[in-house]
């Protein structure tokens, strides 16, 4: 069911978990272009929903699957094109070939609650799961000033806590009821080992290795996230552990998140926040 186009890469994951980095190397291949957050996808779900339901009635009365297959095939046919034409002029090709590009990246990282419908719509689509130290992912959101709608929840450790828990309970679901799906990329091992792992990320995405994906800082293109000056950098791996440094002020966060602070055992210095000149606003 769905249509047979591979045109979506999905990435999904908290905020703070790495994502940016992992679509500019998306992006850096001449075969994929990145829209950021501008999810096609996203905006068209709410009509997918409820042609799927129409559909399912349709099916009971003629007692065929074919009113709801037809139904999913039409929508993620229009989703892939209104894709393509929703890139600017300049990202619509890949240079080399005259070809338009063959994938397009999603990153709207709140999909890990869609999964369910991104598969059903895109069965051939890649889903790639961004991943970080949690601790480091949640401290690193708390630093950051989310004033987006629907996000104040962010400026919260306890909130942010909260929501982690969520995440993680939803994931271990799709991993459970979708094995294989989904790709995951860890942050760490990303920065420790960029080409071995852009190698996987490419693979798993169906694409052939080009060496321009190491070069993903010197990608020309718009972000528009917190992270607009980290993908202008080389990879560098400053920012894992970073939360250590603020361990003792970060005892509730680790309290909060119970059994998940454990994937982020630290012996830290514990040094006060205040006597480092920490900036709540600082950018990690």
């Amino acid at each position: 069911m769905g249509a047979s186009d591979k045109t979506p890469i999905f990435i999904v994951g908290m905020m703070r978990s790495g994502s940016s980095l992992v679509e500019q190397i998306l992006s850096s291949h001449p075969d994929v272009a990145g829209m950021g957050e501008d999810s096609v996808f996203n905006g068209r779900l709410p009509q997918v929903r409820d042609a799927i339901v129409r559909a399912v009635s349709a099916t009971a009365a003629a007692g065929s699957l074919r009113p709801l297959v037809d139904a999913v095939e039409a929508h993620s046919r229009g989703i892939a094109e209104a894709m393509h034409a929703k890139l600017a002029p300049a990202e619509r090709l890949n240079t080399a070939t005259g070809k338009r590009v063959a994938r397009i990246v999603d990153k709207m990282l709140f999909n890990y609650r869609n999964i369910g419908f991104i598969h059903l719509v895109f069965p051939n689509a890649t889903i790639v799961h961004t991943e970080r130290d949690p601790m480091d992912t949640l401290f690193s959101a708390f630093t950051q000033r989310f004033d987006d709608t629907g996000l104040a929840w962010a400026n919260s450790l306890e909130s942010l806590a909260e929501a982690y828990r969520i995440y993680r309970d939803l994931m271990a679901h799709w991993e459970k009821v979708l094995p294989g799906r989904i790709h995951t990329v860890r942050y760490e091992e990303m920065v420790a080992d960029q080409e071995g792992q852009s190698r996987k990320l490419l693979a798993a995405c169906g694409l052939k290795w080009d060496p321009a994906v190491l070069e993903f800082h010197n990608k020309s293109r718009a972000v528009h996230t917190h992270s607009q000056s980290q993908v202008r950098r080389k990879i560098y791996t400053s920012a894992v552990k970073r939360w250590r440094k603020y361990e003792e002020e970060l005892a509730p966060l680790r309290r909060a998140l119970g059994d998940f602070a454990a994937e982020a055992p630290g012996a830290g210095t514990g040094a006060a926040a205040a006597a480092a000149g920490w900036d709540h606003r600082a950018d990690l």
